[in-house]
């Protein structure tokens, strides 16, 4: 979990009780740069990757991973031009993995990502992956899922209540990966956020088991550590046949701001749970030091080389 001036957020993440693996993949990412920040602001991403044995798992991975590292580094204006050309590259990029090794054909991904800056959220989406509002007493879902289902329903076919029980609920009409070019919803104008707002992002793994009136109420009521852990271990006390994985943006009130809001904050890392779930990490994700020390780890591992080396020319040398 990670707490700033204005903002908490916590993420978790889930492989079911089902799967073998966990092949969803999620990201919070936060430029070390004030300038960099104050121009393109915070990036938050959830993918649900789909395809294959290995192809699932490195599709959200890839997303996660390009989108923020293109969308913090284009030439692109921010903020859609931006994030729209890194959602594009993602697209291509695991397209053309998809097509080049054997073992990824088919690999795929689903995409919600926001950019939060100043009192706005951006958003752009592809798949069925979610994105909720809990605002004063009520929720709502400002995506839209890209499902044969939902299509369905916008041409009158089926109902909502239909919808829920559909056999083909999980075909996606959209996705990152599986063509050349992908289209994309964008929340244009973007929305603006109000002290006390919370913002859940989440795979299908979720909501195939709770309601939105059941998110509502465990998003609004706990913490975003909890309400993380909660909304996980209902869906898999209810069957847990996807992965789950949740990601909760939390604006702090006046009152929050000035208060101690957590104990003891820490970022988004990997870890195993008890049971042992593994939280997906981002690799890239610029929380202050870590690529420091990354970049001593391999030092230190240079230089124990290095006189290795140096020890074993002196022994033969001198021999």
């Amino acid at each position: 979990m990670i707490e700033r001036d204005d903002i908490v957020v916590a993420g978790l993440s889930h492989q079911g009780m089902v799967r073998k693996e966990n092949q969803d993949s999620y990201g919070f990412i936060e430029p070390e740069s004030e300038d960099l920040l104050e121009e393109r602001g915070r990036l938050f991403i959830v993918a649900d990757g789909l395809g294959g044995h290995r192809g699932g798992r490195v599709a959200s991975k890839m997303a996660v991973d390009l989108i923020g590292k293109i969308y913090f580094s284009s030439e692109k204006k921010p903020i859609y031009p931006a994030l729209l050309h890194a959602v594009e590259i993602a697209n291509r990029s695991i397209y053309e993995a998809s097509n080049k090794h054997e073992e990824l054909r088919g690999m795929a991904t689903t995409c919600t990502a926001l950019v939060i800056r100043d009192q706005n959220i951006h958003m752009t989406h592809v798949g069925d992956s979610r994105a909720y509002l809990v605002r004063q007493g009520a929720i709502k879902q400002v995506s839209t899922d890209h499902t044969l289902v939902e299509e369905m329903v916008h041409s009158g076919i089926i109902n909502e209540d239909e919808a829920k029980s559909h056999p083909d609920s999980h075909i996606l009409t959209r996705s990152l990966g599986i063509l050349q070019a992908v289209e994309m919803d964008v929340l244009d104008p973007p929305l603006q956020f109000q002290r006390g707002d919370s913002l859940l992002l989440c795979s299908d793994g979720l909501t195939v088991y709770l309601e939105d009136s059941e998110i509502f109420r465990i998003v609004s009521e706990n913490s975003p550590d909890r309400a993380c852990e909660l909304l996980v271990e209902t869906a898999n006390e209810r069957g847990g046949r996807d992965n789950i994985t949740v990601e909760i943006i939390h604006f702090k009130t006046d009152v929050e701001q000035s208060q101690s809001f957590l104990e003891d904050t820490q970022p988004l890392e990997e870890k195993t749970d008890v049971d042992g779930a593994v939280t997906v990490p981002l690799e890239e994700t610029v929380l202050y030091g870590q690529h420091q020390k990354y970049e001593l780890g391999w030092t230190a591992l240079f230089y124990l080389a290095y006189l290795a080396v140096m020890a074993g020319y002196f022994y033969f040398f001198f021999k």
